[in-house]
């Protein structure tokens, strides 16, 4: 699932600063981009393009004469219509020397034409996080191509809207899709957390899903008495129920996800990841796009090796 940006470098003689404006006064000004790790591309313009660093609110900027690039935390899928940047183009005092330089440090180059003293760059992609599944609810194929995983509360909105876009896709890929939850209750939502241990105590009757739907649909209703009575609503032995939700049987269950969360730098929620990549999306068509993406991806692989 290939996304990066590419990087024009072009040897040219002249200045760095882009041109006047025009006769309407307008003139390149900035350029927001969207990557998945801010971290990753910040030193790749700042190490290989000799950019500078910023802030400018709680944005990360990348400072270079003439043009400011924004960088925002978010999946590269693409918000516009029928359009994407294709490339960016700088110019640079010394293409052999740079060329060199990246190709000593690793900077994965898609194309050289030193005839007309044009070169390629492909921007860094996210890392693949290794993410436990082990011992947590699921939907799916343990062998299929591809899995999502998703960090929940049960008190976020979001998390409500998001939830049929992924039974969904779970529904209509079949075996092609596993879909994984995992918890991730936020410290400003007073329920989240038992109601996480609630759906684990479900989940130990085989109804986890049957029961997190009804804590989607009710969620400014879980306190501690109606999460026992959700139980009773779809078919729970309540006895077992009402005791381990009341022992606090699955809290360190609940924790272990949480803390997973912290390390894989997690903010809030729903936080998805689509075969180790973090992804964001907000509707069933764009993770429907990623998902398609990823299998594309998979069979090329997969042909590949066959070969």
């Amino acid at each position: 699932m290939k996304t990066a940006a590419l990087i024009l470098a072009a040897a040219l003689t002249a200045g760095a600063q882009l041109p006047a404006p025009n006769d309407a006064g307008i003139a390149m000004g900035h350029l927001h981009l969207n990557v998945r790790d801010v971290e990753a591309h910040t030193k790749f313009w700042t190490d290989h393009l000799g950019g500078t660093t910023a802030k400018f609110g709680r944005t990360d900027v990348m400072k270079f004469p003439g043009v400011l690039i924004f960088l925002t935390k978010r999946d590269p899928s693409g918000g516009t219509e029928g359009s994407v940047i294709n490339h960016i183009g700088f110019l640079v005092p010394d293409l052999d020397k740079n060329l060199k330089k990246w190709k000593e440090t690793g900077v994965q180059i898609a194309q050289e034409n030193l005839a007309t003293r044009q070169v390629f760059l492909i921007a860094p992609e996210s890392p693949v996080f290794s993410i436990s599944t082990a011992n947590q609810p699921s939907l799916g194929n343990t062998n299929a191509p591809v899995t999502i995983i998703a960090f929940t509360d049960y008190q976020c909105p979001s998390c409500a809207s998001m939830h049929p876009n992924l039974e969904r896709v779970g529904k209509e890929y079949g075996d092609k899709v596993r879909l994984v939850a995992r918890d991730f209750p936020l410290t400003q939502h007073a329920d989240a957390f038992k109601a996480a241990e609630a759906a684990e105590a479900a989940r130990e009757q085989g109804k986890y899903w049957e029961y997190v739907q009804v804590l989607l649909r009710n969620q400014s209703l879980l306190t501690v008495e109606k999460l026992k009575g959700y139980a009773t609503e779809v078919g729970l032995d309540r006895a077992r129920f009402d005791s381990a939700l009341d022992s606090g049987k699955f809290r360190e269950l609940v924790q272990l996800d949480i803390d997973d969360g912290i390390r894989l730098g997690l903010k809030g929620t729903p936080t998805l990841f689509l075969n180790g990549r973090r992804v964001s999306v907000k509707s069933y068509e764009e993770l429907k796009a990623l998902i398609d993406a990823a299998l594309k991806t998979t069979k090329t692989v997969a042909a590949d090796f066959r070969r």
